[in-house]
């Protein structure tokens, strides 16, 4: 691993690989700091956190950018995905990690999943049903998992707007 001068953390795919063992201090040191490469200034980086904490009332560092965006590569553990070079079609994975949106999310989510109308028994939203109470229980949700619903539509309009192309051109 090395720092450069805008504060972007290198790390090589065999660095992962060697550093599971120590999954702590992989995370710690490589995989949550730093600016990620697919900002080119830190500068840019923290401009895109300020963005993301107007648009979602959170701290600004309680907004992680993930997958390739931050290591130049995909951490996929699908084999047809894993260390696929960050592109420009490449998408930019953040992941919100504030108690507060999350329990606001969670409880309107379990408002609506609570109505008869809206339990499905089988098919595509019954996977997804499955699948977030799954999540749910590590106190996360994946965006393809959430209902279309009123907080939902208003946290994707949010994301919409972030300054993703000005901030980083993806």
């Amino acid at each position: 691993m090395r720092l450069d001068s805008q504060g972007h953390v290198h790390v090589s795919p065999r660095e992962i690989c060697e550093g599971l063992d120590q999954s702590a201090r992989l995370i710690n040191r490589a995989l949550i700091p730093g600016t990620p490469l697919a900002f080119t200034t830190y500068e840019l980086y923290c401009d895109f956190l300020d963005a993301c904490a107007d648009a979602f009332s959170v701290h600004p560092r309680n907004i992680l950018v993930r997958g390739s965006a931050k290591t130049g590569f995909s951490l996929s553990p699908d084999p047809s995905a894993a260390w696929v070079a960050m592109h420009p079609g490449s998408d930019l994975d953040l992941a919100i990690v504030d108690p507060d949106y999350y329990h606001y999310l969670d409880r309107e989510i379990r408002i609506w999943e609570r109505k008869t109308l809206n339990q499905d028994f089988k098919g595509a939203k019954f996977k997804k049903s499955v699948s977030r109470r799954k999540h749910r229980g590590f106190y996360t949700y994946r965006y393809f998992d959430l209902p279309s619903i009123a907080c939902v539509r208003d946290h994707n309009a949010r994301v919409k707007s972030l300054p993703v192309e000005a901030c980083c051109g993806v």
